[in-house]
């Protein structure tokens, strides 16, 4: 099983030139550290999981997407 987040944003959005680039270390068009998406996919890969950039053409200019395994783990308890 798989969790998921979509994080969406209607606003100017990512230009098709540097989409590959964005989750590159000091990757930055901004000025500024170019460190928060990559701490982004550093963390989630950490924990098995992947994030992703998209556009949703209809309702938004941008989305990541965040999945997670799911680990079913089962517990017993002791008396």
């Amino acid at each position: 099983m798989i969790s998921f987040f979509l994080f969406c944003d209607n606003g100017v959005g990512i230009k098709d030139s540097i989409k590959d680039k964005i989750f590159n270390l000091h990757f930055s068009i901004t000025g500024g550290s170019g460190i928060g998406l990559y701490h982004a996919k550093y963390i989630v890969e950490a924990m098995n999981g992947s994030i992703s950039y998209s556009r949703d053409a209809n309702n938004y200019n941008t989305v990541f997407t965040l999945k997670f395994p799911i680990y079913e783990q089962s517990v017993s308890i002791n008396n």
